[in-house]
This record gives C-alpha cells, sequence and structure tokens, in this order.
C-alpha cells in the first residue's frame, strides 16, 4: 500500500532525509527535515488521529493545501488509515471548491493557514470545519489545532486496518477547463506501479538507486506528478526535496 513506502525504509536505513523543505515548505521547524523513520511515524500519528475523530475506511479527507512537508506526511497517513485523500487546487473558483466539497463529502479538512482568507467563505457555504491547520503563513485558523499538536497527541504505531491494492486512496480532480474537473480514482496498486516505472529513470546513472537526490517546485499535494516524483523518489529509496511553489525567484 501507499502507507508503506517510509515504512519500509524505517527498517533497512531509518535514519536517511525522507523530505526536506526548501523554500518554505514547512509549517514547523520538527519538519523542515524528516527521516524515514520521523515520516512514517508521523504518518501513523495522523493516521491515529483520523480514526479517534471518528473516521473509517474509505471516508474521505480533504487537503487545501500548496506544497508543505506537513501536507505530504498527512496524505500518507490518510492512506495508511485507508481513507481516501481529496486534495484540491486552492486557485479554482469558489463556486467550484463548492461543488467538489459537495461531491465528495469529506469528513475532516487540513487547510494552510495562507490560504484561508481564500477558501474561508467556502467553509461557512457547505458547512465544513477545519480539522488542522498547516502553519505556513499563520497560526491554526478557526479553532483547530495545528498539524504539529494534533500529531503529537496520538500514537506512532502502524494503525490496524486491512487495505487491499485495489483500494482507492486518493482522488485527484482535473483542472476542469471545459467542464467541472473530473475526480481521478487513484489506487494503491496505480502508484506504485507508476512510481516503480518512473524510478528506473530518475535512478538512471546513479551507483546505488538510493543516491537519488530529487527535488522540485511543482505541485505535490493536488497534482499528478507526486505519482511519479514524489513516489518515485521514496521507492528507490532516495531522498525528495519539496519546493513550496514553482515560483522562478525561489526556484533559482
Amino acid at each position: 500500500s501507499v502507507g508503506d513506502v517510509f515504512e519500509r525504509l524505517t527498517w533497512s536505513r531509518p535514519d536517511q532525509v525522507a523530505i526536506a523543505a526548501a523554500d518554505g515548505a514547512h509549517g514547523d521547524e520538527r519538519f523542515a527535515t524528516v527521516t524515514y523513520r520521523q515520516a512514517d511515524e508521523t504518518a501513523n500519528r495522523f493516521a491515529n488521529a483520523l480514526a479517534a475523530a471518528g473516521l473509517v475506511p474509505g471516508d474521505r479527507v480533504l487537503l487545501i493545501c500548496e506544497n508543505s512537508v506537513e501536507a505530504f506526511l498527512a496524505k500518507i497517513g490518510v492512506a495508511k488509515a485507508g481513507m481516501v485523500a481529496v486534495p484540491l487546487n486552492p486557485s479554482l473558483a469558489p463556486d467550484v471548491l463548492e461543488h467538489l466539497i459537495g461531491r465528495t463529502e469529506p469528513r475532516f479538512a487540513l487547510v494552510d493557514a495562507e490560504l484561508w482568507p481564500r477558501v474561508e467563505a467556502v467553509f461557512a457555504a457547505t458547512g465544513l470545519t477545519v480539522g488542522a491547520t498547516v502553519t505556513v503563513g499563520g497560526g491554526p485558523v478557526a479553532a483547530s489545532p495545528s498539524f504539529a499538536d494534533l500529531v503529537e497527541g496520538h500514537p506512532a504505531t502502524e494503525p490496524d486496518v486491512e487495505i487491499h491494492g485495489d483500494d482507492i486512496w486518493q482522488l485527484l480532480f482535473t483542472s476542469g477547463t471545459t467542464a467541472m474537473p473530473k475526480g481521478v480514482m487513484l489506487s494503491h496498486n496505480y502508484t506504485h506501479l507508476g512510481a516503480l516505472n518512473f524510478a528506473l529513470s530518475l535512478s538512471r546513472g546513479l551507483r546505488h538507486d538510493s543516491d537519488l537526490r530529487l527535488a522540485t517546485f511543482l505541485p505535490m499535494i493536488y497534482h499528478v506528478g507526486d505519482q511519479i516524483f514524489a513516489f518515485g523518489a521514496f521507492l528507490a529509496g532516495g531522498s525528495f526535496v519539496l519546493g513550496r511553489r514553482p515560483a522562478p525567484g525561489p526556484v533559482v
């Protein structure tokens, strides 16, 4: 399952860097750089937090986030919990966001602090509450805990959930250029096969696959690039450097 991508390295190279933030792609300093062990434990904590909030396998978890280490760890936590991540592009029009929230009926939402002014009215219109805040650009919003505080209070043990490779773990919406966005259903198997295939190209010429160091500023939370770049790096046993957004200055 997608939830295994950190766990498998925890037992062989636990202290290797899994994700490093660039260009402010983290809210809390604890997540500026995470090893495979730290990444796995944080994802487990988030999965257990979702279960403690009453969610069950198959429930949808909304992410209104740009790139951050916290948001990416949250996506893995959703997968570990047997739930379905619904990351939405925060640049979509408010009425489109309302439509997609209505279609997916999420039971938990993770929101970037800096994006809250843009989507606050959408949450009010749909009646959705904020479950936790990624504190990039500000403190916790809508009386929610920060991501760091939320996960701190839950165990780092693997959640006891049965997952099949064909289970859907992410609904990734298209841009909706000619109609309303369509939700593409991504299974655990799909992500593994796509990432393994691309990892062969990413690691070509390296002495060891695990020497791979991949950096990207492309959207990795709500764009299909996560399937080949982020997961490709993890399945090669390499390290992933995550930039906040594709802004020319920070990229240079």
